[in-house]
Parts: C-alpha cells; sequence; structure tokens
C-alpha cells in the first residue's frame, strides 16, 4: 500500500465511522424515536452499541487528522516508507475501530491498544524519516 493509498484509506475509515453514526442516529429521527436536538454528545443516552460507535468516532478524530498530516507531509517531501507499514498503519485502524465498536472489556482493550502502538509506531518510522530530511 502506497502512503497516498493510506492516507485515503484513513479518510475512508473515519468518513465510514462517521456515516456509520450519523444513520443511526438519522434513523432514530426518521422514526420519530428522537428528535434531532435531543442527543447527548457522548451517546450516553443510548444504547451501548450506539456509545461504542461514539467513541469510535471521537477516536478516530482525535487521531486520524494528525497522521494524515505526517503521510501528507511525507508525500510532499518525497519520503516513503516500505508498503508494508502503511498496510500495517491502516490495518491496525481498521482492527481498532472494529474492536472498539463489538466489545469491551479488559483483553479487548488491551488487544485495542496493541493496534493502536502499532499505528502510532509507523507514524513514528515518517516522522523519523522526515527529521532525517530536516536536519
Amino acid at each position: 500500500m502506497t502512503t497516498l493509498q493510506a492516507a485515503i484509506a484513513l479518510a475512508a475509515i473515519w468518513l465510514a465511522v462517521t456515516a456509520l453514526l450519523l444513520g443511526l442516529r438519522g434513523t432514530l429521527v426518521m422514526l420519530g424515536k428522537r428528535k434531532a436536538d435531543q442527543f447527548l454528545p457522548d451517546s450516553s443516552d443510548q444504547s451501548p452499541i450506539i456509545q461504542r460507535i461514539t467513541r469510535t468516532h471521537a477516536n478516530n478524530y482525535e487521531n486520524i487528522p494528525a497522521m494524515l498530516a505526517v503521510l501528507l507531509t511525507m508525500m510532499v517531501m518525497n519520503v516513503s516508507l516500505d508498503p508494508m507499514w502503511m498496510t500495517v498503519l491502516v490495518a491496525g485502524r481498521v482492527l481498532q475501530n472494529l474492536i472498539h465498536i463489538i466489545h469491551v472489556n479488559h483483553w479487548t482493550v488491551q488487544l485495542r491498544f496493541a493496534f493502536f502502538a502499532a499505528q502510532l509506531g509507523v507514524i513514528g518510522l515518517g516522522l523519523v524519516e522526515l527529521a532525517a530530511l530536516a536536519f
């Protein structure tokens, strides 16, 4: 996977989770079960699955922009990592999201963190390569 493909995939992941949350909330509004202004920001007034999707969405908008900034800078500066690392980055984000949405317990939190750590490792490698150009 190229750096460009990874950047597009991360943006698509963010969009997919956002669309999922919007679709679920929109369905509740369209069915007359909720008014559009009745949703709490953390979804604590909704089902556990919607709460987990909301947390996944928040995690994505907390982390994906920084990852995209590094990837886009790498592209502008013509810096690339082995395509395997880009695959690790995207796969880590997908798996972290899926685990976040599916279930939360002691073991899944640890597994989710491992996938996040892998993503940070890849972004860290990109930063090291960029720093080598800057200094």
